[in-house]
C-alpha cells in the first residue's frame, strides 16, 4: 500500500527529496485507517452509506459511547489491508471524545489515535 503522507496538522508535506512525501506499507495502513474513521456518514456522494455517524452518536448533549465504537469498529475494519481490530478503548475528557485502537494489517499491528 501506498498514499500520500500528512503531518499532524493533516496537512501534505514535502519529504527530504523535495516531492510530495509519502508512506507505504504499515504507515500507509495506519494513516489510510486514520482517514477512514474521520469520515462523517453522508459525507461521500458516491458512498452515501459510509463513514462514522457522527452527530448521531458523538456529537450533542449525550454521548454514546457504546454506538460510538461499534461504528468507528465497522468503519475500520473497511480500511483496505486492515484484517482485525486487537483492541479499541475511548475515553471522554469534558467535551472531547477520543479513542485508540490497535489494528492488524496485512503488513503487521500498528495502534491508531484520533
Amino acid at each position: 500500500m501506498r498514499t500520500i503522507s500528512v503531518d499532524a496538522d493533516n496537512d501534505i508535506y514535502l519529504g527530504s527529496d523535495g516531492n510530495i512525501a509519502m508512506a507505504v506499507d504499515i504507515q500507509a495502513a495506519s494513516e489510510t485507517t486514520v482517514h477512514f474513521a474521520k469520515t462523517l456518514r453522508g459525507e461521500m456522494i458516491h458512498e452515501f452509506d459510509l463513514g462514522v455517524p457522527f452527530f448521531i452518536v458523538a456529537f450533542g448533549p449525550s454521548v454514546n459511547i457504546p454506538q460510538f465504537e461499534a461504528a468507528m469498529k465497522a468503519r475500520i475494519l473497511q480500511t483496505p489491508e486492515v484484517t482485525a481490530i486487537r483492541s479499541f478503548e475511548t475515553t471522554q475528557e469534558g467535551d472531547i471524545l477520543k479513542y485508540t485502537a490497535t489494528i492488524e494489517t496485512t503488513y503487521g499491528a500498528a495502534t491508531i489515535n484520533g
